[in-house]
């Protein structure tokens, strides 16, 4: 199920020459799930052919892990930095200096992993060994099954679920004997899960020795489903088929939508409150099948919109007859009035809302009607300009007008007349 595509890693390459690090930026170019991609920083010193090789190496590995589980953990934000030069020498790291972790007698500088919100896997050090420095069997994979056991799952710990805790109780030994540092529940997911990704044959070593492990490894991709889209008043959801008849989406202990799809979208809840989230997968006998993990999210805070020009320009626009108005201003009109309809809804912005206004101001502007209103008692006529507001006067003062402009006429004429025929005289 994992999807590919071509990507450029940017590689920060960091010249240690008793001086701040300088960065500089390389490229390498490697065929890598597109969450990986987002989730790797790489950090070399030198771009050297082995630290290349080895930095290529690491990602193909990584490359194998279920495109879900990659999906949702680039989502949690979480960073995995790879580097040729000790973590502590990055500030991510420099409160570890000198600090010795559970398990080693070495501190955290000479430490070649650290999986956390922020991770760290020496470029190099992959294989298990004195030289390296640890004896897990794949250190990139261990460190990614620490990312996953804390961060595939908002407000979930993998490994501490009752589950894979029984699971540990019975197969640590068997999968590990003699092996102290497995009694910790999170290492011992940690090292499966690099054992069930890492090749065939350490798969198989897996499933013998441990198969409850190996099947709760396998199915941890059915066990999440993952949000996106949160708003003031819901989410979006989506999950991996389970080959079920259908889908039961459950908010707070109660389900609110049931599909036969595989993704869901959430309506009506409160802004900024914290919501439990997961989904069932149920047979034709209306049997759970399974349940993914519990996932916590929020809900966004609601963001009000200013709708007050808008609204100030429709009553304008609402003086003029839907009769008399061009298709322009009436598709605009229509237009905003949907929108204020549907304020309360958080897909409403504000930038939707100047959209709006915009688009019925410029159809408002262009329109030049002439209309020809009569009042209440039938007196007058007026001919008004929407853009000028100006305004002709009624009939009878019209007539007025005329009247006396033409009589002043008639009596400049008749003294024309008059004094002409003097002077002819």
């Amino acid at each position: 199920m994992c999807s590919y595509k071509r990507v450029i890693i940017s590689i920060s390459a960091l010249l240690l020459i008793a001086l701040p690090l300088e960065v500089y930026a390389e490229t390498i170019e490697k065929d890598i799930n597109p969450y990986l991609s987002e989730i790797v920083d790489i950090r070399l010193s030198e771009e050297t052919p082995e630290n290349v090789e080895n930095t290529n190496d690491i990602l193909e590995r990584l490359n194998k892990i279920d495109s879900r589980i990659l999906e949702n953990v680039q989502t949690s934000g979480v960073t995995l930095i790879l580097s040729d030069l000790p973590m502590t020498e990055f500030d991510e790291f420099s409160y570890l200096k000198g600090v010795v972790p559970r398990g080693h007698t070495d501190p955290w500088d000479d430490i070649p992993g650290l999986g956390g919100f922020e991770s760290y896997v020496r470029v190099g050090a992959s294989e298990p060994g004195i030289e390296n420095n640890h004896g897990d069997v794949n250190l990139e994979l261990h460190e990614f099954g620490h990312i996953v056991d804390s961060f595939l799952v908002d407000g979930t710990t993998i490994s501490q679920k009752d589950e894979f805790k029984q699971i540990h109780s019975e197969e640590h030994e068997t999968m590990f004997p003699n092996q102290p540092y497995f009694n910790y529940v999170e290492e011992y997911f940690a090292e499966a899960f690099a054992y069930y990704y890492l090749n065939n044959s350490t798969k198989v070593v897996l499933e013998a020795r441990a198969p409850k492990t190996a099947a709760f490894i396998k199915s941890i991709h059915n066990k999440v489903s993952t949000i996106t889209d949160i708003m003031s008043d819901g989410f979006t959801l989506y999950w991996d088929d389970f080959d079920a008849d259908h889908y039961n989406v459950i908010v707070n202990d109660e389900v609110v939508k049931t599909t036969t799809n595989l993704s869901a979208v959430v309506e009506g809840l409160d802004p900024s409150t914290m919501y439990e989230v997961k989904v069932e997968s149920v047979d034709k006998n209306d049997e759970v099948i399974t349940t993914t993990y519990s996932e916590t999210i929020y809900t966004a805070v609601q963001q009000d919109v200013d709708t007050n020009s808008l609204r100030t320009l429709l009553v304008e626009v609402g003086k003029i007859g839907d009769g008399n108005m061009t298709e322009e201003l009436k598709t605009s009109k229509e237009k905003a009035t949907r929108l204020l309809e549907q304020e309360s809804d958080d897909n409403v912005t504000q930038s939707d809302i100047d959209e709006a206004t915009n688009e019925l101001s410029e159809a408002y502007k262009i329109y030049q009607p002439r209309i020809m209103e009569k009042n209440i008692e039938g007196e007058e006529n007026k001919f008004m300009s929407e853009e000028s507001n100006v305004k002709t006067m009624p009939k009878h003062t019209t007539w007025i007008v005329i009247l006396s402009v033409s009589f002043v006429l008639l009596i400049l004429a008749i003294v024309y007349l008059y004094y002409t025929g003097r002077e002819e005289e």
